[in-house]
């Protein structure tokens, strides 16, 4: 048997698409955990709620949560190994890869082969990796070579919507007017650095409305909770906390709950946190305090 830490990205890569039928050009696109997912459904039919998988996870919460039902299957299924889902989700290359060379052996030596069609068993879904191109272009190569070359050749990506959240931004087409207009490559890096902070703001507000909707979902269920048994109660609450941002829950005046997916015209707009004193309470110190780190960098040095 081949020294599985000594597979090389080019073999593991190799391996992985053709075994699920992907079309993955770098490591760090395992840091979602969809593939991860997929390789243990192939190992463990059915252990792994694969429909719940989001094949096109683009920020670190939907990678956890990606993790998070592996880590359940790996319960389910007597696993032992650690997780390191932090370091994990950060896509980086080395960490990606050590768990990767692992994942190969564990498939190597429990896998019995039988009939599996991965692309119908995702649901004949199409997987998006671009976040990792993102990072790539836009982080090291816009950032170091653009401001290397003088404000005329930098060029940011509009960054893209948050899906499920109906949250545009336009910070990279105004930083882009920003840059053009002229400035020293300090100037620049400033005002990178405050879009990058900004950008960063708007996904934490989404993630913040995201999970706020959870809990005022869970709270309308528990209160019209009637005669259902705790373990029907249990397995709602379960349901809302896995339910991606593309999805909306519904409670029934009678304590029933129906989830389904959310139309696209009738997308929910940001939470009003002022309405909920204790939500404004948590988030309004740290909002507060980028938004005057941003004030900050454009007062004159």
């Amino acid at each position: 048997m081949a020294d599985h830490e000594c597979l090389s990205r080019g073999e593991l890569l190799n391996w992985v698409n053709d075994l699920l039928k992907l079309n993955l050009t770098r490591i760090e696109q395992l840091g979602t955990g969809a593939v991860h997912c997929q390789i243990l459904d192939m190992i463990y039919p059915g252990k792994i709620p694969l429909h719940k998988v989001n094949w096109r996870a683009k920020y670190e919460y939907e990678f956890i949560y990606n993790f998070k039902l592996l880590q359940q299957a790996f319960t389910k299924c007597s696993i032992t190994k650690y997780v390191d889902v932090e370091r994990l989700v950060k896509a980086r290359y080395q960490d990606n890869l050590e768990f990767a060379q692992w994942i190969k052996k564990y498939f190597d030596a429990n896998y019995a082969s039988k009939e599996y069609d991965p692309a119908a068993r995702r649901g004949n879904l199409d997987p998006d990796f671009s976040f990792v191109e993102k990072i790539s272009v836009t982080k090291q190569v816009g950032l170091k070579e653009g401001l290397s070359k003088g404000p005329s050749t930098l060029r940011i990506s509009k960054p893209a919507t948050l899906r499920g959240f109906g949250a545009k931004s336009d910070l990279g087409a105004k930083l882009n007017s920003s840059l053009l207009s002229g400035g020293t490559g300090k100037e620049n890096e400033l005002s990178m650095s405050k879009y990058e902070c900004l950008e960063q703001l708007e996904v934490i507000k989404a993630e913040r409305d995201f999970y706020f909707a959870k809990l005022r979902d869970i709270d309308q269920l528990i209160d019209l909770y009637r005669q259902s048994s705790v373990e029907e109660l249990v397995s709602a609450i379960r349901d809302i906390l896995y339910m991606t941002p593309e999805k909306v829950a519904i409670v029934g005046d009678d304590g029933t709950l129906r989830i389904q997916m959310k139309p696209d015209e009738q997308n929910k707009g940001p939470i009003d946190v002022e309405d909920h004193p204790r939500l404004h309470e948590l988030t309004s110190g740290v909002l507060a305090e980028v938004m005057e780190s941003t004030r900050m960098d454009e007062e004159p040095m």
